[in-house]
């Protein structure tokens, strides 16, 4: 009993391990800085993360990802939608923090259009395509781009992460500048 006792006791009582496997979800995970070019300015730097449980398949192969694999895109209800490779954070700007378009008119608009160019098209299908619609933000930019009823970005306007203002987007002579908190 003593010996029992005793092994709980030691299995209690580890020391912490350093490792950088999550326990959870068994993911491996670890970022490697390759090449540091010191600048005025900022610094350009190749930094890639190893995540065992990512399904992206980067630059650098398959669970690699890369600051150079963020992408910006613009959606069918005019906000931007900001998808930062590394961790896989999607956050979605919106105008002055508030939104752009609704979501219910952009399913209306797009609608429209596919019944219009396809008139055979049932009530039961529409419907179908309604609900995939409002659950699918990206069916929603995909279908709006292919119909040519993109979300348009106005220049000069502040776009803010999630309605927060510590973080904002602007389009400034074709360039977008992203501000970050301090």
């Amino acid at each position: 009993m003593k010996h029992l006792l005793a092994l709980v006791f030691g299995l209690l009582y580890l020391p912490a391990a350093h490792a950088i496997v999550d326990m959870r979800s068994a993911n491996f995970s670890d970022t490697w800085t390759d090449i540091i070019v010191p600048g005025s300015g900022y610094d350009l730097r190749i930094r890639r993360t190893y995540s065992s449980r990512s399904l992206f398949n980067g630059m650098f192969g398959f669970g690699w990802c890369s600051d150079f694999e963020t992408k910006l895109e613009i959606t069918a209800e005019n906000n931007l939608l900001l998808t930062e490779c590394g961790g896989g954070a999607e956050i979605t700007f919106r105008l002055g923090g508030n939104g752009g378009g609704k979501v219910s008119t952009t399913i209306e608009s797009i609608l429209k259009e596919v019944k219009k160019r396809n008139a055979k098209l049932t009530t039961k299908d529409i419907n179908r395509l309604r609900e995939d619609l409002r659950k699918d933000q990206y069916l929603r930019m995909a279908l709006a781009r292919k119909l040519d009823l993109g979300g348009k970005i106005q220049k000069g306007k502040v776009y803010r992460a999630n309605g927060v203002e510590t973080e904002n987007i602007v389009l400034k002579k074709n360039t977008y500048i992203r501000t970050l908190a301090d």
